[in-house]
């Protein structure tokens, strides 16, 4: 492992035609990043959702379209916390799409994953 001892603040890139083409690489590869991002949160607006999803989801869009990570998804699925109605169907754990829109145009979580308590008559 090498260690670089800088004095002061890095050097500016150099005027070079490899330093200007270095420049605009990086500055194509941030226009590029941006327009991912917004393709992607064109992907999980609700106006797309409506129109392409079907009835339900995987818990990954789902996620997505949330703004947390797959593995977040899953965890608070597990714990019962996900905002929105899951369904367990066999193995496979889908999330209502209909649940899903509510959720992301309120910014209330639908479903609190809380277990009614079972009334008992007297």
């Amino acid at each position: 492992m090498i260690l670089r001892i800088i004095d002061g603040p890095p050097p500016l890139p150099d005027r070079t035609s490899k330093g200007i083409a270095e420049m605009t690489i990086n500055s194509i590869c941030l226009a590029m990043d941006e327009q991912a991002h917004e393709i992607q949160d064109a992907w999980y607006s609700p106006t797309n959702i409506r129109a392409t999803w079907n009835g339900t989801a995987s818990v990954e869009d789902a996620s997505s379209a949330l703004g947390v990570s797959r593995a977040k998804g899953y965890d608070l699925v597990r714990r019962g916390e996900f905002p929105c109605r899951v369904l367990r169907i066999g193995r496979s754990t889908r999330v209502v799409t209909a649940s899903l829109l509510r959720v992301l145009e309120s910014g209330e979580p639908e479903y609190s994953g809380t277990q009614a308590e079972l009334c008992t008559l007297s």
